[in-house]
Parts: structure tokens; C-alpha cells; sequence
């Protein structure tokens, strides 16, 4: 009797609070692992902690993050999961966020959870960011332009909202709002946070205008940023074919060395040179 007594004390009292010590064990050193990098052994912590509860969120936005970081279409469905858990403006936007990169036109996640926002939400600058990206992916450039500026007259000081503008008014046909832009994009150049960010955008500016060896210039500098991405190894290749530069055909066996490195790499590499006809010749 002592024993069945142990036993449906154990199952009623002692097991839930070992599930429950385990869960939160398990969710805290999950984010411990994100915070270090350590992906594998975040996404291990993550499996575990979901296996014992499905609803914990801090599990949920761990995944979605992992699988947003891998370029993964499954963080499109962990975001609509945590936004239905707990449909808050954070969780709302991130999904809103997430949609624009995983889902295809007319980003209908997105459009949903913008709109699901409560009023004052929809005064932030972070809002007017995800708002302003919908529209340009729904071309919609005008009313992209009235969300950077409201983002921006809300925070000008934040580097990201004046990048947003400047970007969105190169676009403009007043040729004093093009040069201000340049002059912007020039200016954070130097900020640690859109840096890399506002060189690519001039660089594609340069692109657009023929401004070859300008764009070859800036380039280069991105190559040699620690952060620098496979694809800007490709418009450098891209700039140096279109300036029929000697230097193309060292760079290009430099960049397939680069590409040995990941299939992806691979891939992508194949698709540019089958679209300018070195794929043969290669």
C-alpha cells in the first residue's frame, strides 16, 4: 500500500514539477546556446524543450529563429505558430517580417499580422520599417516613401530609418532628393550597424548609373568586410564582367574556390554563369 501510495504521489506531484524543472533547464540553456552561436546544440535544447511542453514559446521562437537563420521556409510556420500563442505586437511583427522572406506575393501572413496590430503599434518606427518593405514588395513605392519618412521623423537618429529613406528616394525623380540620398548612403558608410548595408546599395546605385569603376571601387571594399555574403562575391564578378575588366577571369576562379565551400554556393554560381555564358567555357 505504501507503495501504490509513493507511486500516485509520484505521478501527481513529483513528475509534473520534474517535467516542469526540466522544461525550464532545458528553454534556458537553449537561449544560452543562441546566444553563443552554438545552433546545433540550441536546436538539441529546443527539440527537448518542445517534446515537454508544445506551447512553450520560448522553444517555438528558438525554432523559428534557427530555421530563419538557415533560410529555412519552416520559420514562416513557427512564427504563425508563436503569433498564435501569443499574439503580441512583437510576435506579430516578426511574423509580419518573416513573411516578406518566406512567402511569396502577395505576402498575405504579412498583410495579416500588419493589420492585427493594435493603433498604437502602428506609430512606431519598427511598424513603418515592415510596413514600408510590404510595400515595396507589392511595388507600391509611394506609399513605401510615406512609411520611411514616418519612421524616420519618429527616430531620426536611428541609422536604420535613415538608410530606409535614402534608399527609397533614389528612386525619386527630384534630382535634390537623389543627391541627399547619396550623400546619406555615403555618410553611413562608416556605421557599424547598416555599414555594409548602405555600401551595397550605392554600389547597385552605381550599377544602375554605368558608374562601373565606382561600383568596382565600393566592391571591393565590401570584400573585404569580415560579414561579406556569397552573392557579394557575385556582383563583384557581375561588375567585372560588365567593365570587361582583365581581371574578370582570376576572379572568377577565385570565386569558384569560394563556391567549393557550400552546394548553395554551387548553385548559385552555376546560375550566373549559365545566364552570361560561362557555364560551358567553365
Amino acid at each position: 500500500l505504501c507503495l501504490v501510495a509513493a507511486a500516485v504521489a509520484w505521478f501527481q506531484y513529483g513528475l509534473p514539477r520534474y517535467r516542469l524543472y526540466h522544461e525550464q533547464q532545458y528553454t534556458l540553456e537553449a537561449q544560452e546556446f543562441l546566444a553563443k552561436r552554438d545552433f546545433p546544440r540550441a536546436m538539441l535544447r529546443s527539440r527537448q524543450v518542445l517534446a515537454l511542453n508544445q506551447t512553450n514559446a520560448a522553444g517555438i521562437r528558438i525554432y523559428a529563429d534557427l530555421a530563419e537563420m538557415a533560410g529555412s521556409p519552416y520559420a514562416l510556420f513557427w512564427r504563425q505558430k508563436l503569433a498564435a500563442l501569443i499574439p503580441d505586437t512583437t510576435n506579430r511583427l516578426a511574423l509580419a517580417k518573416t513573411s516578406l522572406r518566406a512567402e511569396g506575393f502577395p505576402f498575405p501572413s504579412a498583410t495579416k499580422a500588419l493589420n492585427e496590430l493594435e493603433p498604437a503599434a502602428k506609430q512606431t518606427s519598427t511598424y513603418h520599417l515592415v510596413a514600408g518593405e510590404l510595400a515595396i514588395k507589392l511595388n507600391n513605392l509611394p506609399v513605401a516613401e510615406q512609411h520611411y519618412l514616418a519612421a524616420f521623423r519618429l527616430n531620426p537618429e536611428d541609422p536604420v530609418n535613415r538608410m530606409s529613406l535614402a534608399v527609397i528616394q533614389l528612386q525619386s525623380a527630384n534630382p535634390k532628393l537623389i543627391a541627399d540620398s547619396r550623400t546619406t548612403l555615403e555618410l553611413l558608410r562608416g556605421d557599424k550597424q547598416v555599414g555594409l548595408v548602405a555600401t551595397r546599395w550605392l554600389v547597385a546605385e552605381c550599377i544602375g548609373r554605368r558608374e562601373l569603376a565606382r561600383a568596382e571601387a565600393l566592391s571591393w571594399q565590401i570584400l573585404t568586410n569580415a560579414q561579406i555574403a556569397f552573392s557579394d562575391r557575385i556582383v563583384h564578378l557581375a561588375i567585372l564582367n560588365s567593365a570587361k575588366s582583365s581581371r574578370f577571369e582570376e576572379y572568377l576562379r577565385e570565386v569558384q574556390k569560394h563556391a567549393e565551400e557550400d552546394v548553395f554556393y554551387v548553385g548559385e554560381l552555376a546560375a550566373w554563369m549559365n545566364r552570361f555564358g560561362y557555364a560551358r567555357a567553365n
